[in-house]
Protein backbone atom coordinates (compact mmCIF):
# COMPACT_ATOMS: atom_id res chain seq x y z
CA UNK A 1 0.00 0.00 0.00
CA UNK A 2 2.75 2.31 0.89
CA UNK A 3 4.47 1.75 -2.20
CA UNK A 4 1.35 2.22 -4.41
CA UNK A 5 0.80 5.56 -2.40
CA UNK A 6 4.28 6.75 -2.98
CA UNK A 7 4.16 6.36 -6.98
CA UNK A 8 0.69 8.11 -7.26
CA UNK A 9 2.44 11.01 -6.05
CA UNK A 10 4.11 11.17 -9.12
CA UNK A 11 1.20 11.38 -11.01
CA UNK A 12 0.79 14.93 -11.68
CA UNK A 13 4.33 15.22 -13.13
CA UNK A 14 4.36 11.98 -14.86
CA UNK A 15 0.77 12.58 -16.72
CA UNK A 16 2.00 16.34 -17.88
CA UNK A 17 4.51 14.44 -20.11
CA UNK A 18 3.98 12.70 -23.81
CA UNK A 19 2.93 9.26 -23.28
CA UNK A 20 5.50 7.35 -24.88
CA UNK A 21 8.00 9.30 -22.07
CA UNK A 22 5.98 8.76 -19.08
CA UNK A 23 6.43 5.11 -17.98
CA UNK A 24 10.42 6.00 -18.60
CA UNK A 25 10.21 9.58 -16.57
CA UNK A 26 8.59 7.35 -13.55
CA UNK A 27 11.07 4.88 -13.26
CA UNK A 28 13.39 7.55 -13.08
CA UNK A 29 11.66 9.40 -10.16
CA UNK A 30 11.23 5.73 -8.45
CA UNK A 31 14.91 5.51 -8.66
CA UNK A 32 15.87 8.48 -6.70
CA UNK A 33 12.87 7.61 -3.81
CA UNK A 34 13.87 5.65 -0.52
CA UNK A 35 12.10 2.58 -1.63
CA UNK A 36 14.36 1.84 -4.55
CA UNK A 37 17.24 1.88 -2.24
CA UNK A 38 15.61 -0.76 0.18
CA UNK A 39 15.85 -3.06 -2.59
CA UNK A 40 12.22 -3.21 -3.81
CA UNK A 41 12.05 -3.44 -8.08
CA UNK A 42 8.88 -2.80 -9.50
CA UNK A 43 10.11 -4.98 -12.39
CA UNK A 44 11.05 -7.83 -11.00
CA UNK A 45 8.43 -8.63 -8.18
CA UNK A 46 7.73 -12.48 -9.77
CA UNK A 47 4.48 -13.29 -10.83
CA UNK A 48 2.59 -14.13 -7.21
CA UNK A 49 3.58 -10.91 -5.39
CA UNK A 50 2.50 -8.73 -8.76
CA UNK A 51 -0.56 -10.50 -8.76
CA UNK A 52 -0.73 -9.63 -5.29
CA UNK A 53 0.35 -6.03 -5.36
CA UNK A 54 -2.80 -5.78 -8.61
CA UNK A 55 -5.32 -7.60 -5.98
CA UNK A 56 -4.41 -4.67 -3.23
CA UNK A 57 -4.43 -2.11 -6.36
CA UNK A 58 -7.68 -2.71 -7.73
CA UNK A 59 -8.95 -2.38 -3.78
CA UNK A 60 -6.77 1.33 -3.37
CA UNK A 61 -7.92 2.85 -7.22
CA UNK A 62 -11.40 0.82 -8.36
CA UNK A 63 -14.82 2.52 -6.45
CA UNK A 64 -16.70 -0.34 -4.32
CA UNK A 65 -19.23 -1.35 -6.69
CA UNK A 66 -22.68 -3.23 -5.69
CA UNK A 67 -22.50 -7.06 -7.36
CA UNK A 68 -18.94 -6.33 -8.82
CA UNK A 69 -16.52 -8.25 -6.36
CA UNK A 70 -12.79 -6.87 -6.01
CA UNK A 71 -11.51 -10.02 -8.09
CA UNK A 72 -13.86 -9.46 -10.91
CA UNK A 73 -12.74 -6.03 -11.06
CA UNK A 74 -8.89 -7.12 -11.35
CA UNK A 75 -9.92 -9.34 -13.61
CA UNK A 76 -10.57 -6.85 -15.80
CA UNK A 77 -8.22 -4.36 -15.13
CA UNK A 78 -5.41 -7.22 -15.97
CA UNK A 79 -6.90 -8.12 -18.68
CA UNK A 80 -7.58 -5.06 -19.80
CA UNK A 81 -3.94 -3.90 -19.46
CA UNK A 82 -2.40 -6.51 -20.74
CA UNK A 83 -4.49 -6.17 -24.09
CA UNK A 84 -3.42 -2.58 -24.41
CA UNK A 85 0.01 -3.02 -23.55
CA UNK A 86 0.22 -6.52 -26.02
CA UNK A 87 1.56 -8.89 -23.13
CA UNK A 88 0.83 -9.76 -19.44
CA UNK A 89 1.96 -7.20 -17.35
CA UNK A 90 5.64 -7.37 -15.80
CA UNK A 91 6.30 -4.18 -13.79
CA UNK A 92 4.11 -2.14 -11.03
CA UNK A 93 5.10 1.09 -12.51
CA UNK A 94 3.66 0.02 -16.25
CA UNK A 95 0.29 -0.92 -13.69
CA UNK A 96 -0.24 2.72 -12.65
CA UNK A 97 0.60 4.11 -16.43
CA UNK A 98 -1.79 2.20 -17.66
CA UNK A 99 -4.76 2.96 -14.67
CA UNK A 100 -3.72 6.78 -15.16
CA UNK A 101 -4.42 6.43 -18.65
CA UNK A 102 -7.16 3.93 -18.65
CA UNK A 103 -8.48 5.09 -15.74
CA UNK A 104 -11.82 5.95 -17.64
CA UNK A 105 -12.41 3.20 -19.50
CA UNK A 106 -11.52 0.78 -17.07
CA UNK A 107 -14.43 2.05 -14.32
CA UNK A 108 -16.71 2.73 -17.52
CA UNK A 109 -16.49 -1.20 -18.26
CA UNK A 110 -16.81 -2.30 -14.83
CA UNK A 111 -20.35 -0.47 -14.18
CA UNK A 112 -21.20 -2.05 -17.33
CA UNK A 113 -20.30 -5.46 -15.53
CA UNK A 114 -22.71 -4.44 -12.53
CA UNK A 115 -25.60 -4.45 -14.21
CA UNK A 116 -25.72 -7.81 -15.33
CA UNK A 117 -22.87 -9.74 -13.80
CA UNK A 118 -23.24 -12.76 -15.33
CA UNK A 119 -21.25 -11.16 -18.73
CA UNK A 120 -18.21 -11.51 -16.71
CA UNK A 121 -17.29 -14.23 -18.64
CA UNK A 122 -18.02 -13.17 -21.82
CA UNK A 123 -16.73 -9.81 -21.24
CA UNK A 124 -12.90 -10.92 -20.36
CA UNK A 125 -13.12 -13.32 -23.56
CA UNK A 126 -14.10 -9.83 -25.59
CA UNK A 127 -11.32 -7.72 -24.06
CA UNK A 128 -8.99 -10.46 -24.82
CA UNK A 129 -10.04 -11.16 -28.47
CA UNK A 130 -12.01 -8.05 -30.24
CA UNK A 131 -11.03 -5.26 -31.92
CA UNK A 132 -10.02 -2.56 -29.41
CA UNK A 133 -11.63 0.23 -30.72
CA UNK A 134 -15.21 -1.54 -30.94
CA UNK A 135 -14.71 -3.29 -27.11
CA UNK A 136 -16.90 -0.44 -25.46
CA UNK A 137 -19.79 -0.98 -28.38
CA UNK A 138 -19.25 -4.72 -28.06
CA UNK A 139 -20.01 -5.04 -24.58
CA UNK A 140 -22.35 -2.51 -24.45
CA UNK A 141 -25.12 -4.64 -26.97
CA UNK A 142 -23.74 -7.90 -24.96
CA UNK A 143 -25.31 -6.46 -21.55
CA UNK A 144 -28.26 -5.64 -23.53
CA UNK A 145 -28.96 -8.98 -24.42
CA UNK A 146 -28.16 -10.46 -21.49
CA UNK A 147 -31.08 -8.20 -19.85
CA UNK A 148 -33.77 -9.22 -22.49
CA UNK A 149 -32.55 -13.04 -21.65
CA UNK A 150 -33.02 -12.82 -18.37
CA UNK A 151 -36.78 -12.19 -18.92
CA UNK A 152 -37.11 -14.54 -21.74
CA UNK A 153 -35.91 -17.70 -19.91
CA UNK A 154 -37.41 -19.48 -17.60
CA UNK A 155 -38.30 -18.28 -13.93
CA UNK A 156 -40.07 -18.03 -10.74
CA UNK A 157 -41.83 -14.74 -11.85
CA UNK A 158 -44.91 -17.04 -12.79
CA UNK A 159 -45.24 -18.35 -9.46
CA UNK A 160 -44.40 -15.07 -7.53
CA UNK A 161 -47.29 -13.06 -6.35
CA UNK A 162 -47.99 -9.66 -8.02
CA UNK A 163 -46.31 -7.94 -4.93
CA UNK A 164 -43.31 -10.31 -5.89
CA UNK A 165 -43.54 -9.58 -9.63
CA UNK A 166 -43.56 -5.97 -9.23
CA UNK A 167 -40.49 -6.30 -7.37
CA UNK A 168 -38.30 -7.78 -10.23
CA UNK A 169 -39.88 -5.72 -12.36
CA UNK A 170 -38.45 -2.37 -10.59
CA UNK A 171 -35.23 -4.52 -10.24
CA UNK A 172 -34.73 -4.99 -13.92
CA UNK A 173 -36.13 -1.25 -15.01
CA UNK A 174 -33.30 0.33 -12.39
CA UNK A 175 -31.09 -1.62 -13.78
CA UNK A 176 -31.55 -0.77 -17.55
CA UNK A 177 -31.68 2.77 -16.29
CA UNK A 178 -28.41 2.45 -15.08
CA UNK A 179 -26.93 0.78 -18.56
CA UNK A 180 -29.09 3.94 -20.38
CA UNK A 181 -26.90 6.07 -18.49
CA UNK A 182 -23.41 4.48 -19.19
CA UNK A 183 -24.64 4.64 -23.47
CA UNK A 184 -25.32 8.41 -23.53
CA UNK A 185 -21.97 8.91 -24.35
CA UNK A 186 -21.41 6.17 -26.58
CA UNK A 187 -19.11 7.81 -30.21
CA UNK A 188 -21.39 7.96 -32.98
CA UNK A 189 -20.69 5.29 -35.82
CA UNK A 190 -22.70 5.73 -38.70
CA UNK A 191 -21.21 3.41 -41.26
CA UNK A 192 -20.45 0.51 -38.88
CA UNK A 193 -22.97 -2.46 -39.24
CA UNK A 194 -22.82 -3.32 -35.42
CA UNK A 195 -23.59 0.69 -34.51
CA UNK A 196 -26.39 0.56 -37.28
CA UNK A 197 -28.11 -2.68 -35.42
CA UNK A 198 -27.18 -1.55 -31.99
CA UNK A 199 -29.04 1.95 -32.89
CA UNK A 200 -31.97 0.61 -34.52
CA UNK A 201 -32.59 -2.85 -33.05
CA UNK A 202 -30.96 -3.54 -29.54
CA UNK A 203 -31.05 -0.53 -28.03
CA UNK A 204 -34.88 0.54 -29.05
CA UNK A 205 -35.77 -3.06 -27.96
CA UNK A 206 -34.61 -2.76 -24.19
CA UNK A 207 -36.31 0.22 -23.71
CA UNK A 208 -39.88 -0.51 -24.69
CA UNK A 209 -39.59 -3.50 -23.06
CA UNK A 210 -38.14 -1.39 -20.15
CA UNK A 211 -41.39 1.33 -20.07
CA UNK A 212 -44.04 -1.87 -20.53
CA UNK A 213 -42.22 -2.88 -16.96
CA UNK A 214 -42.41 0.39 -15.94
CA UNK A 215 -45.48 1.61 -17.15
CA UNK A 216 -47.75 -1.37 -18.04
CA UNK A 217 -46.61 -4.70 -16.21
CA UNK A 218 -45.26 -3.32 -12.67
CA UNK A 219 -48.59 -1.75 -11.90
CA UNK A 220 -50.88 -4.04 -12.91
CA UNK A 221 -49.04 -6.88 -12.03
CA UNK A 222 -48.91 -8.68 -15.15
CA UNK A 223 -47.37 -12.00 -14.75
CA UNK A 224 -44.35 -13.81 -17.19
CA UNK A 225 -46.77 -15.21 -19.34
CA UNK A 226 -47.71 -12.05 -20.54
CA UNK A 227 -44.09 -10.38 -20.44
CA UNK A 228 -43.17 -13.13 -22.55
CA UNK A 229 -46.28 -12.64 -24.84
CA UNK A 230 -44.86 -8.70 -25.72
CA UNK A 231 -41.43 -9.86 -26.18
CA UNK A 232 -42.80 -12.16 -28.76
CA UNK A 233 -44.57 -9.95 -30.45
CA UNK A 234 -41.77 -7.50 -31.17
CA UNK A 235 -40.35 -7.85 -34.49
CA UNK A 236 -37.10 -9.26 -35.16
CA UNK A 237 -34.65 -6.97 -36.61
CA UNK A 238 -35.34 -3.00 -36.61
CA UNK A 239 -37.81 -1.66 -33.86
CA UNK A 240 -38.25 1.47 -35.75
CA UNK A 241 -41.08 0.05 -37.88
CA UNK A 242 -44.85 -0.25 -37.84
CA UNK A 243 -44.45 -3.90 -36.35
CA UNK A 244 -43.29 -2.57 -33.57
CA UNK A 245 -46.06 -0.48 -33.06
CA UNK A 246 -47.89 -3.27 -34.04
CA UNK A 247 -46.66 -5.31 -30.98
CA UNK A 248 -48.00 -2.15 -28.65
CA UNK A 249 -51.36 -2.08 -29.71
CA UNK A 250 -51.82 -6.04 -29.20
CA UNK A 251 -50.32 -5.92 -26.17
CA UNK A 252 -52.78 -3.16 -25.07
CA UNK A 253 -55.50 -5.26 -26.79
CA UNK A 254 -54.86 -8.05 -24.44
CA UNK A 255 -54.12 -5.95 -20.97
CA UNK A 256 -57.37 -4.45 -21.19
CA UNK A 257 -59.13 -7.37 -22.27
CA UNK A 258 -57.74 -9.01 -18.57
CA UNK A 259 -57.09 -5.61 -16.86
CA UNK A 260 -59.98 -3.19 -15.64
CA UNK A 261 -58.83 0.29 -15.75
CA UNK A 262 -55.65 -0.62 -17.98
CA UNK A 263 -56.75 1.86 -20.76
CA UNK A 264 -54.56 4.83 -18.75
CA UNK A 265 -51.38 2.67 -18.33
CA UNK A 266 -51.03 1.77 -22.17
CA UNK A 267 -51.52 5.20 -23.44
CA UNK A 268 -48.66 6.38 -21.10
CA UNK A 269 -46.91 3.44 -22.74
CA UNK A 270 -47.77 4.41 -26.68
CA UNK A 271 -47.24 7.63 -25.93
CA UNK A 272 -43.67 7.23 -24.29
CA UNK A 273 -42.72 4.25 -27.11
CA UNK A 274 -43.47 6.84 -29.83
CA UNK A 275 -41.50 9.62 -28.33
CA UNK A 276 -38.62 7.53 -26.56
CA UNK A 277 -38.09 4.66 -28.42
CA UNK A 278 -39.09 5.57 -31.91
CA UNK A 279 -38.45 9.44 -32.13
CA UNK A 280 -35.78 10.24 -29.20
CA UNK A 281 -33.13 12.15 -30.96
CA UNK A 282 -32.32 13.19 -34.91
CA UNK A 283 -29.54 10.11 -35.56
CA UNK A 284 -32.98 7.43 -34.37
CA UNK A 285 -35.40 9.57 -36.27
CA UNK A 286 -33.46 9.11 -39.49
CA UNK A 287 -33.60 5.28 -39.61
CA UNK A 288 -37.44 5.41 -38.85
CA UNK A 289 -39.60 3.95 -41.56
CA UNK A 290 -41.43 5.70 -43.86
CA UNK A 291 -44.65 4.71 -43.12
CA UNK A 292 -44.55 5.15 -39.60
CA UNK A 293 -43.98 8.28 -39.35
CA UNK A 294 -46.58 8.67 -41.75
CA UNK A 295 -48.59 7.03 -38.65
CA UNK A 296 -47.00 9.32 -36.49
CA UNK A 297 -47.85 12.56 -38.89
CA UNK A 298 -51.90 11.12 -38.06
CA UNK A 299 -51.45 10.87 -34.37
CA UNK A 300 -49.57 14.58 -34.35
CA UNK A 301 -53.31 15.59 -36.55
CA UNK A 302 -55.31 14.01 -33.86
CA UNK A 303 -56.33 10.84 -36.17
CA UNK A 304 -56.19 7.61 -33.83
CA UNK A 305 -54.15 4.25 -35.01
CA UNK A 306 -56.29 1.01 -35.39
CA UNK A 307 -55.14 -2.20 -35.53
CA UNK A 308 -55.79 -4.04 -39.15
CA UNK A 309 -55.36 -7.43 -39.90
CA UNK A 310 -55.91 -7.56 -43.16
CA UNK A 311 -53.12 -4.79 -43.93
CA UNK A 312 -49.37 -6.03 -44.36
CA UNK A 313 -48.36 -3.68 -41.25
CA UNK A 314 -50.85 -5.18 -39.46
CA UNK A 315 -51.68 -1.26 -38.00
CA UNK A 316 -52.87 1.72 -40.05
CA UNK A 317 -54.66 5.24 -38.88
CA UNK A 318 -58.04 5.47 -38.24
CA UNK A 319 -61.10 8.08 -38.43
CA UNK A 320 -60.70 11.67 -36.91
CA UNK A 321 -64.30 11.37 -36.01
CA UNK A 322 -65.49 13.22 -32.86
CA UNK A 323 -66.32 9.74 -31.80
CA UNK A 324 -62.65 9.08 -30.89
CA UNK A 325 -61.34 12.39 -30.68
CA UNK A 326 -59.11 12.48 -27.88
CA UNK A 327 -57.96 8.57 -28.67
CA UNK A 328 -54.38 8.04 -29.29
CA UNK A 329 -55.50 4.22 -30.31
CA UNK A 330 -58.97 2.36 -31.21
CA UNK A 331 -58.41 -1.28 -30.32
CA UNK A 332 -61.02 -3.70 -31.51
CA UNK A 333 -64.16 -3.98 -29.71
CA UNK A 334 -64.46 -0.19 -30.17
CA UNK A 335 -61.75 0.13 -26.78
CA UNK A 336 -60.29 3.44 -26.83
CA UNK A 337 -56.77 4.33 -25.65
CA UNK A 338 -56.43 7.47 -24.24
CA UNK A 339 -54.14 10.15 -25.12
CA UNK A 340 -52.38 13.32 -23.26
CA UNK A 341 -53.22 17.24 -24.49
CA UNK A 342 -49.59 17.44 -25.17
CA UNK A 343 -48.83 14.26 -27.28
CA UNK A 344 -49.48 16.56 -30.55
CA UNK A 345 -47.25 19.22 -29.91
CA UNK A 346 -44.36 16.67 -28.92
CA UNK A 347 -44.80 14.86 -31.86
CA UNK A 348 -44.65 17.40 -34.06
CA UNK A 349 -41.22 18.93 -32.48
CA UNK A 350 -39.70 15.24 -33.14
CA UNK A 351 -40.67 15.03 -36.54
CA UNK A 352 -39.03 18.70 -37.31
CA UNK A 353 -35.84 16.15 -37.40
CA UNK A 354 -37.27 13.99 -40.39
Amino acid sequence: WSVSATVDGFRGVIEALPRHEQLQALTAQYRLDPLHELGMDPANLGADLLADYAHDFTAMHMPWMNGLARGAQQQLLVELFARVRGQELTSILELHCLFWRLERELTHIARLMTVTPSVLPQALTLIRTCDIAALDLQLIIVVHSALLRELSAPSSTAQRPSSGRRQVYRDWTARQKVLEGLTEDIPMQPGQPLFQEFLTDIQPRVKAVALFLELVAGPLGLDAAQVEAFLADLPQGSMLNAAALHAGLRMAQRTVADHKRAEAACGQFLERFVLEVCLPNATVIGHVERYLVDLFCCLAAGVPVVLAPNTTAGVTAGKGDTLHCGALAVLEGGVTIPRSLGLTLSVLRKLLFV
